[in-house]
């Protein structure tokens, strides 16, 4: 089983919403941000793959390290990161490859149309239409994202009547969302995108999307951000307020994990 990952990094200011507001603009976050990369990577070890990248793109978040980091030396250690993301495993498909004026690509979502899609995920759809192969966008430019798993692209045409036509692109916005996709592909193990048990929500606790379950209405989410990187599974009430405890990988709840102080009522608002 092969896994093409295309990568999309922001391009203009962060919007203020970004990781709940916890972006400061500053070299210590655009770190972060950018090892969720290399972190993506790490999880993909042993498995075939290929990252997409739009160098192009990737000159325009330069960019936008330039302005908010001062020091040389530490725009230095960015550069350096994303050299190695690049370094392997790794293909530029420049947006001035792309030259196709027969079509037209929109980002919609529930609500309106975003505007023309970036190049980069107009590729991603290429490949997605083409092989028969498990094909994702992994975006940091938190812009993009919506409620469910996917990007909704219209393919539009002047000339031709069969358009326009929906099209859906797998997304993650983060590491953690990206090993929530991965590991649907591991039969034996239990998943949120297991679409007949859990529904994705609009909602988030920091870089966890939040998750449904149909039959009861008890949130989840997958929680890898710990030290000792024992990866579990939140759960929570119906209406959040209460922390029922930790899940294992298997699904299994536990609930002497239960912790009073946890609650995302807030967050589901």
């Amino acid at each position: 089983m092969h896994f093409n990952i295309f990568l999309f990094f922001p391009t203009a200011e962060i919007p203020d919403d970004y990781l709940d507001g916890y972006f400061l603009y500053d070299y210590n976050s655009f770190i972060l941000l950018i090892k969720e990369v290399l972190h993506v990577k790490q999880q993909l070890k042993g498995r075939s793959f290929t990252f997409f990248y739009d160098s192009e793109n990737v000159k325009e978040f330069l960019g936008l390290v330039n302005a908010f980091v001062e020091e040389q030396e530490q725009k230095d250690d960015i550069q350096k990161i994303l050299r190695k993301i690049v370094s392997s495993y790794s293909l530029d498909v420049s947006t001035r490859k792309i030259k196709n004026p027969e079509y037209i690509f929109y980002l919609w979502n529930s609500n309106n149309i975003n505007g023309i899609a970036p190049p980069i995920l107009i590729k991603a759809l290429d490949i997605l239409q083409q092989k028969d192969e498990n094909t994702i966008v992994f975006t940091l430019a938190n812009h993009l994202s919506e409620q469910n798993h996917e990007l909704n692209i219209i393919k539009d045409s002047l000339q031709d009547p069969v358009y326009p036509v929906l099209h859906k692109l797998p997304y993650a916005f983060s590491d953690c969302d990206f090993i929530t996709w991965l590991r649907k592909f591991d039969n034996d193990q239990f998943t949120l995108h297991d679409q007949t048990k859990f529904k994705p929500t609009p909602y988030r606790w920091r870089k966890q999307r939040i998750y449904q379950c149909k039959i009861t209405g008890q949130f989840w989410y997958f929680d890898y951000y710990h030290k000792d990187n024992k990866a579990h599974y939140e759960v929570f009430s119906s209406d959040g307020k209460i922390h029922l405890g930790e899940a294992n990988l298997f699904g299994q709840l536990n609930p002497e994990n239960a912790n009073e102080s946890k609650s995302i009522k807030d967050c589901i608002k």
